[in-house]
């Protein structure tokens, strides 16, 4: 890929493959942190990542449906689709990084949300409680950068794809409302 790109000159093959093996050890040794109790699932998650941010984004979106149910990870605070959307994230960055490109794509919302996770680094320092604070603003910039990943793709396919996961999720969604509104009803 790199000679296709023209970049083999710049960046030694010894050097990416360092960098991509620290990138996994680390999201490896975060999802050990976030879940010791599971960390095979978010070794899988991570690896997945690193081989297509993308596939870790459509697993965010699909696992949706199962926060309205209370599904989260085992003990970590976070749900599979954040930690799906926190792997996709990590690992375009380092994507990002070791081909030497801009971590900030040319496309529409990329400004107004930089904003959004830019405007809640302030409440970090003034919340009651810090730790829902430093969430929200490590799940929100998560976010920002899946939506740059999905912005620099230029594959049709994937999005597509993504658009056809996000309708099933949102069907998933409005089945899951039904029902608990239809048991909540008798």
């Amino acid at each position: 890929r790199l000679v296709r790109a023209g970049l083999s000159p710049q960046i030694p093959a010894p050097a990416l493959l360092a960098a991509k093996l620290a990138s996994a050890v680390g999201g490896g040794l975060v999802a050990l942190a976030a879940a010791p109790v599971a960390p095979g699932r978010l070794w899988l998650l991570v690896a997945l990542a690193l081989r297509s941010p993308l596939f870790a984004v459509a697993v965010g979106i699909a696992a949706v449906p199962f926060e309205a149910t209370q599904l989260g990870i085992d003990g970590a605070g976070i749900t599979l689709s954040e930690a799906a959307f926190l792997a996709a994230a990590g690992a375009f960055v380092v994507r990002q990084l070791v081909n030497g490109k801009s971590l900030l794509v040319r496309a529409p919302l990329t400004w107004p949300l930089f904003g959004i996770a830019l405007s809640i680094a302030p409440g970090v320092a003034i919340a009651i409680n810090r730790y829902a604070a430093a969430k929200a603003l490590i799940v929100w910039t998560a976010l920002f950068f899946v939506y740059e990943a999905v912005a620099d793709n230029a594959d049709s396919r994937w999005n597509d794809r993504l658009l056809t996961i996000f309708a099933c999720s949102a069907a998933a969604i409005a089945l899951i409302a039904a029902v608990q509104t239809r048991i909540g009803a008798t």
